[in-house]
């Protein structure tokens, strides 16, 4: 996946995300950050390596 990919994925999917992650673990920060964490190592991954 390019960076420019990734960036739309970004924009599109993060709240949605956010929203999940706040669901399961309660707290908004905690849910910014795993989010965040997440699309960090999306970006520094290879496609076959998913």
């Amino acid at each position: 996946m390019d960076d420019e990919h990734i960036a739309e994925v970004w924009r599109t999917s993060r709240a949605y995300l956010v929203d999940i992650a706040f669901r399961m673990l309660g707290d908004v920060g905690a849910a910014e950050d795993v989010v965040q964490e997440a699309f960090v190592r999306l970006s520094r991954t290879e496609p076959g390596e998913i």
